[in-house]
């Protein structure tokens, strides 16, 4: 199974399409290829990676996310390689802010989308970024293609109150779901998993 993983914000699509022989066994993948779109709104350019060393650039036109979303699939469709195009077959997207709706990795629909929009003010640099990247793979690729989101703030749900709360009055913190979210949290997974 081919999964894309797409990486929105700042500026930049990042990309990776990884192989999995297992979906039960996340350990046994191999990454097919990786790249970026940087200067999205300005001077975008497209970069081939291997081993986080650029080995192919060009400009390309990316105004917004929607375009440099298109260019990378269109890139990936038509890409021949000696066994044939990357066939993707479900794509994953990092969200950076999930806030107090989301503790898990989820399937995105309608009603996922729409969450996130409502948590576009917690983190404006990434979470409208990786909605528009959402919205150009779900027209691409079409709907029956599934979509899982992942956010940077699930690997700290599990911070326990005590050290989740500020110093402020506990009814206006629960009102407007104050509490330390933690960011990076895909990254410290990795890492606790790796050792």
């Amino acid at each position: 199974m081919n999964i894309l993983v797409l990486n929105a914000g700042s500026a930049s699509l990042r990309f990776e399409v990884i192989a999995l022989t297992e979906l039960r066994n996340v350990s046994d993948k191999r990454k097919l290829v990786s790249g970026m779109v940087e200067g999205i709104g300005d001077k975008a350019t497209f970069s081939l990676l291997k081993n986080k060393e650029t080995i192919q650039q060009e400009n390309v036109a990316a105004s917004d996310y929607d375009e440099a979303t298109r260019h990378v699939l269109e890139w990936l469709a038509n890409d021949h390689r000696q066994d044939g195009a990357y066939q993707i077959e479900a794509v994953g997207h990092r969200i950076v802010h999930g806030g107090y709706r989301f503790t898990t990795p989820v399937l995105i629909d309608t009603d996922v989308i729409a969450d996130i929009e409502r948590l576009e003010d917690l983190a404006p640099l990434h979470n409208a970024p990786a909605l528009e990247c959402i919205r150009a793979a779900r027209k691409v690729l079409g709907p029956d293609m599934p979509m899982i989101a992942t956010f940077d703030t699930l690997f700290h749900q599990t911070i326990p109150q005590h050290a989740s709360l500020y110093g402020l009055p506990w009814e206006i913190a629960r009102r407007h779901h104050i509490r330390r979210y933690g960011f990076h949290g895909i990254s410290h997974e990795y890492l606790v998993r790796r050792y």
